[in-house]
């Protein structure tokens, strides 16, 4: 697994993490009544690397997380009509191609489905993103899709076999699980039309932390009355990072719409799943433009 580098360029900024809840017990949000027994996600200073500059270059066969050049046919006219019945069925006939084929490369599985896509703009300038983000999570609010600066996996074993049923039924999804060995839901993160300047993809690496597991290192906020179950299947909680001092925190600086991140948002082997975030870039240059981007998410079998 890989480590930062000595003296490799690095950013400062702030990113959010689990805040507890007020009875000590698992969070939830109802989304009918608007209640919650979540604290706010507390707000931690980060020093980013960029591993651009990396000697050894993460992987995502040795680290669960890479940078890939990855140039797609697809328009930011196409990308940013996927609201539409007829623009999402393009995504996901064209660009499910392009990104199945990129993560059998990278992943070297030829068992690659892919099952959702999420599109997010940056509309808003930092505080009014932040407060937005916080009111999502914390009021029950499910509207917006901005980037998003609360570090989490995307799924646990729990969440994931739920999913895993969801889309192929139980009989099916046991026998894939007994088949195989590993597996992992990965996602390709791309941006869109604008180089990234502004809320940057971290990676928060935990190579130092050999004991890590989801039960330890996350905490859940069960979902009640869920508006997001009909475009996001059934998700009973959301895992919400832990913080922890001994996370290293990467990213890849001024990516641009022909280059991908390719990375286990949930995986069997915890090795290689990479907890992630948006964050505050204290060098975001005055100006800078609204941050565009595709996520696209497949379940992947070794």
């Amino acid at each position: 697994m890989a480590t930062a580098n000595i003296l490799v360029p690095s950013t400062t900024g702030t990113l959010t993490v689990w805040g507890g809840t007020k009875d000590g017990k698992d969070g939830y949000i109802d989304y009918e009544t608007v209640t919650s027994n979540l604290i706010p996600p507390a707000t931690i200073e980060i020093t980013a690397h960029d591993i651009r500059h990396f000697n050894q270059k993460p992987s995502y066969k040795d680290n669960g997380y890479e940078l890939v050049n990855a140039p797609t046919s697809i328009t930011t006219e196409q990308f940013l009509g996927s609201s539409t019945p007829e623009g999402k069925e393009f995504i996901d006939d064209a660009y499910y191609k392009e990104c199945t084929d990129l993560v059998r490369r990278i992943t070297g599985s030829t068992t690659v489905f892919p099952i959702s896509f999420r599109i997010r703009q940056d509309k808003a300038p930092r505080e009014e993103e932040v407060d937005r983000a916080r009111i999502k999570l914390h009021a029950g609010s499910a509207g917006s899709h901005g980037p998003r600066p609360v570090a989490h996996v995307d799924r646990d074993p729990s969440t994931a076999t739920t999913m895993l049923r969801d889309l192929f039924g139980d009989q099916k999804a046991a026998e894939m699980m007994k088949e195989h060995n590993r597996w992992a839901q990965v996602n390709v993160w791309r941006p869109i039309e604008n180089v990234v300047q502004k809320w940057p993809l971290a990676f928060m690496n935990h190579d130092r932390i050999p004991d890590w597991d989801y039960d330890k290192f996350t905490g859940r906020i069960y979902n009640r009355n869920d508006p997001r179950v009909e475009h996001r299947g059934e998700k009973a909680y959301d895992c919400l990072v832990k913080n922890d001092p001994r996370y290293m925190f990467h990213y890849a600086s001024n990516m641009t719409p022909s280059e991908a991140l390719v990375f286990s948002s949930f995986d069997t082997d915890v090795r290689f799943v990479i907890p992630h975030s948006a964050f505050w870039d204290d060098n975001t240059p005055q100006g800078a433009l609204p941050r565009k981007s595709i996520e696209v998410r497949t379940l992947v079998f070794w």
